[in-house]
C-alpha cells in the first residue's frame, strides 16, 4: 500500500495508542481502496493524511476522550538520542534535557499550531500538502507555523517562562 508506514506513524502520533492507530489506518486504507480510482495518484499522499486525520477527529469526538492529544515528535528522536549516548556519553544527559524542554514547549502549543508543527517538521510535508490535509490555506499554515515558532523561541529563551 502506498505510504502505509508513513500514515501509520502519523496515526500513532495522533492517537498515542498503537491499537487505535492500527484501527484508524485500517479504516483509512479501506476507504482508499473503495475510492482509489477517483483520486489522482499524485494526490494519494495528501488524501491518506486528510482521511486519517478526519477519522481521528470523528472518533475522538465520538468517544469524547479526555486525554490530551500528545505531540509525539520525540519518538523519532529516541534512536538519535541513543546513538549520541553511545558515541558521546558526557553530552547525552544535557542533550536529552534540551530535547525534553523542546517537547514540553511543543506540547503546550494550541492544538492547531501543534498539528502544523508535527506535519511540517516531523512528517516533512509541504505547505500545499498540509493545506490539503487540514483544509486551511497555505497562508494560514504559514501564519500558524510562524506563531508556533515565535512562541517556542520565546518560551525556550526564557527557560519555560513566558
Amino acid at each position: 500500500m502506498p505510504f502505509y508506514e508513513e500514515i501509520r506513524l502519523y496515526a500513532i502520533r495522533l492517537t498515542d495508542d498503537s491499537a487505535w492507530a492500527d484501527d484508524l489506518v485500517q479504516e483509512t486504507y479501506l476507504r482508499f481502496l473503495q475510492t482509489k480510482d477517483d483520486i489522482q495518484p499524485n494526490s494519494w499522499r495528501a488524501w491518506l493524511y486528510r482521511t486519517a486525520r478526519n477519522l481521528f477527529i470523528d472518533q475522538f469526538r465520538r468517544q469524547k476522550r479526555t486525554q490530551k492529544i500528545k505531540n509525539v515528535i520525540k519518538t523519532d528522536l529516541v534512536p538519535e538520542m541513543t546513538q549520541r549516548r553511545i558515541s558521546q556519553p558526557h553530552h547525552a544527559l544535557e542533550q536529552e534535557e534540551s530535547y525534553g524542554e523542546v517537547f514540553d514547549a511543543v506540547d503546550l502549543l494550541p492544538a492547531r499550531q501543534r498539528e502544523v508543527v508535527l506535519l511540517k517538521f516531523q512528517q516533512g510535508l509541504s505547505y500545499d500538502e498540509i493545506s490539503q490535509i487540514t483544509g486551511d490555506t497555505k497562508t494560514t499554515i504559514g501564519w500558524l507555523l510562524h506563531e508556533a515558532i515565535t512562541k517556542l523561541r520565546t518560551k525556550l529563551n526564557n527557560n519555560g517562562e513566558e
